[in-house]
């Protein structure tokens, strides 16, 4: 197997993270999504990337396949799947990689 996963956990996009997919083959991409906020406690900042964030690290990482997760279920985060979706449709080539987990749903990828 010379491919890796990538979880990126919850952070920003920030320019460190384009090397990642510099220096590894990224079989699966699982990055953290949502635009998760708390303006009542530290401002305006985000913790997770917006789907325009997402958008510009695949684009940059290339893996085979991404997935967005951890981003539903709260009321701090901001963004959908559907509105990451809403996103991808104007970027045709970058949504045929990413695949939206179904909750519940187990899934299965292979890695090369």
């Amino acid at each position: 197997c010379t491919e890796a996963i990538y979880i990126s956990g919850d952070t920003v996009l920030y320019s460190p993270l384009y090397e990642v997919g510099n220096r590894f083959s990224i079989g699966i991409a699982l990055i953290h999504v949502g635009r998760a906020t708390f303006p009542w406690l530290t401002g305006p900042g985000k913790y997770t990337m917006d789907g325009k964030d997402f958008i510009k690290l695949v684009e940059q990482m290339h893996p085979r396949v991404a997935i967005p997760i951890h981003n539903g279920g709260w009321t701090h985060f901001k963004e959908s799947d559907g509105s990451l979706s809403s996103k991808l449709d104007h970027k045709p080539a970058t949504k045929e990689i990413v695949t939206f987990p179904g909750a519940g749903v187990p899934r299965s990828f292979e890695l090369k």
